[in-house]
């Protein structure tokens, strides 16, 4: 072998080696991902365990409730929720414990769809809300999904005309645990968010105009941190804003050292009255969603695209580039997500 030869050998293999440790960087794997790929039945999806209050929990039970994964239209598949009640209350969460560490976040697609109906007159958004996506662990998934919600977006937009800003579940307002509020169903913990969201969750009606929600957790104090969480939206899965306060129109993020949460309630002037939704601590916990118990029922709601990630991972890209496939040290294949 010439020396020349060796020295193009030399310089083919260490580009080689730069290229794969780029690749691997590009390629790092996020902690979960589910697009729903495998057809139709959360059966064939072992790491989501179905949860309810009704015999058996969730799926199609007599027309009253329904968590499960259905083909959305045209051959893709997400997972639906939907509810007749009343009391029937159902969640699908991912049996994958979370700590508050590394600034562990989700990002699920989420849409709605006005054409199915599971009441005399409930269609969505009325009646639709998110629940989730982080919910409290496992010992607490007997509860109704709207009241285990440890950060998120929680309650109806219509039916209660509000979408709030949710952390710790239920169990921190004293308003809720004695019974005051709405006989203690909690429709009042948290924030009400910016009039931006709420327009954008209800415009999200069908697949095509489907919005992109963000939420991240703060780590816990044994974590260096101060708990919390902060919640993003998007039109397009690649342009993000900060989910805000209603009414002052700051930033919900309660990971911030000093954050001073915002009133859940206006008086008869105007004024910010009410409890103040403290930043959430525990841990661990779930990302979930489903249906809650109301005598109005509640519209569908389709949720696919679900990444979890940490400050290790990094967040996902834009929509439309390419996902790995493979673990970071090899070289194969890659697949777009929209």
């Amino acid at each position: 072998m010439t020396k020349k030869t060796k020295t193009m050998e030399f310089v083919f293999f260490a580009v080689l080696g730069l290229f794969t440790i780029f690749l691997g960087d590009v390629q790092a794997q996020f902690l979960y991902e589910e697009h729903f790929e495998n057809g139709a039945g959360v059966d064939n999806y072992p790491d989501w365990i179905l949860n309810g209050r009704d015999d058996p929990p969730g799926q199609i039970v007599g027309q009253t409730a329904v968590v499960d994964v259905v083909d959305a239209g045209g051959g893709n598949f997400a997972l639906l929720t939907g509810q007749n009640g009343p009391d029937s209350q159902h969640k699908v969460y991912l049996n994958l414990p979370l700590t508050r560490q590394n600034n562990v976040g989700v990002q699920f697609k989420v849409w709605g769809d006005s054409s199915q109906t599971w009441g005399p007159i409930t269609r969505f958004p009325t009646g639709a809300g998110i629940f989730g996506p982080f919910h409290r662990d496992a010992e607490n998934m007997g509860r109704k999904a709207n009241d285990d919600v440890e950060a998120g977006l929680n309650w109806w937009l219509g039916v209660f005309g509000d979408l709030r800003f949710e952390e710790g579940g239920l169990d921190q307002d004293p308003d809720v645990n004695d019974g005051t509020v709405c006989g203690g169903c909690g429709t009042l913990t948290g924030p009400i968010v910016d009039q931006a969201l709420k327009n954008a969750f209800y415009g999200a009606d069908g697949e095509a105009n489907a919005i992109w929600i963000r939420c991240h957790l703060g780590n816990s104090p044994a974590n260096g941190g101060t708990g919390g969480a902060k919640v993003e939206w998007s039109p397009d899965g690649n342009n993000w804003n900060d989910v805000m306060d209603s009414v002052t129109g700051a930033v919900l993020d309660s990971r911030v050292p000093g954050y001073d949460p915002p009133p859940n309630d206006q008086d008869e002037d105007g004024d910010m009255v009410g409890y103040k939704q403290p930043p959430s601590t525990f841990e661990p916990v779930h990302v979930g969603f489903g249906t809650a118990s109301t005598t109005t029922k509640q519209g569908s709601v389709y949720f696919d695209e679900i990444i979890v990630f940490d400050d290790l991972t990094g967040p996902p890209p834009p929509v439309g580039t390419p996902l790995p496939t493979v673990p970071p040290t090899g070289l194969g294949e890659w697949t777009d997500y929209e």
